[in-house]
């Protein structure tokens, strides 16, 4: 649902004007995910005593529509409490999915009228309203289900390397859905050749350390690119990356720093590497 295609004649909490400055009308998200589903935990909040008591009183209810428009999959969620769950198979949303909070009449309504509304515009005047006006609205998140969020800690998720056989120099691609590292044909084979447990800390330092900092440099103009979004929702979910939720705006020094936080010291673990692998050599 998109509330700039409608306009709406009655007084909706959470409409900028339409009601007292100091009503609260807001909405959150918070998800979990198993192996079959994702769980949505929704948290509401609302101090408007007159349409709370339309709740109690069954004539409406908290909604939560949710819109995935690559499967074309759309149903309202309702419910008596400011919090609720929501559960959905993963097969069901692929893509951008678009969840939209209100609070819809489950009833007709005649001569609605709530004394926290703007008085400027409504004072007097009394509203018929029909199963399905909305009384409420509370905001909107967005949520990507292609994001492997059980994945998120893992580098594969965002990163890959690639063979090029046309150039003879290594380049980046941060349009895809990965993070592409595209190495000359021998490289990539010499890659190949050492990508094991024993070299991983040495290719990390190098070749994919050199590629998130050229990622995290160009992000704002490939923010809506799967990699980005999973990085994105890694600062959100990850209480150590906090300080970095505002990616495109990281200056040198916290790209730096940031880095270092996803791969885990990686220039340190390539040193210890050396020098065991040094140690077995002498």
């Amino acid at each position: 649902m998109k509330l700039t295609d409608y306009l709406l004649p009655y007084p909706v909490l959470g409409i900028p004007d339409a009601f007292d400055s100091k009503c609260i009308a807001d909405g959150t998200m918070t998800f979990e995910t198993t192996l079959d589903n994702f769980i949505f935990h929704i948290h509401l909040t609302m101090d408007d005593d007159h349409i709370l008591k339309l709740i109690k009183d069954d004539k409406a209810v908290f909604a939560c529509e949710v819109d995935c428009p690559k499967t074309y999959y759309r149903k309202i969620f309702e419910s008596k409490e400011l919090e609720f769950q929501i559960q959905i198979n993963r097969t069901t949303l692929v893509g951008n999915v678009q969840f939209f909070f209100s609070v819809v009449a489950t009833t007709n309504i005649e001569g609605y009228k709530n004394p926290n509304s703007n008085q400027r515009y409504y004072s007097g005047y009394v509203f018929n309203l029909q199963k399905g006006h909305m009384l409420a609205y509370m905001g909107e998140q967005n949520f990507n289900a292609d994001i492997k969020y059980d994945e998120l800690k893992a580098l594969g998720s965002i990163v890959e390397v690639k063979k090029d056989a046309h150039e003879n120099y290594t380049h980046f691609d941060f349009s895809s859905d990965k993070i592409r590292i595209f190495l000359p044909e021998e490289e990539f084979n010499n890659f190949n050749l050492t990508n094991n447990h024993r070299f991983a800390d040495i290719t990390h330092a190098s070749i994919v350390q050199c590629a998130l900092f050229s990622a995290l440099y160009s992000f704002k103009h490939y923010k809506h690119t799967l990699w980005a979004q999973t990085l994105d929702m890694r600062v959100k979910t990850d209480t150590k990356l906090k300080q970095f939720e505002n990616i495109e705006e990281l200056d040198d020094l916290q790209i730096c720093k940031f880095v270092d936080l996803l791969l885990g010291n990686a220039n340190k673990r390539m040193f210890e590497s050396i020098k065991s692998i040094q140690k077995d050599n002498d």
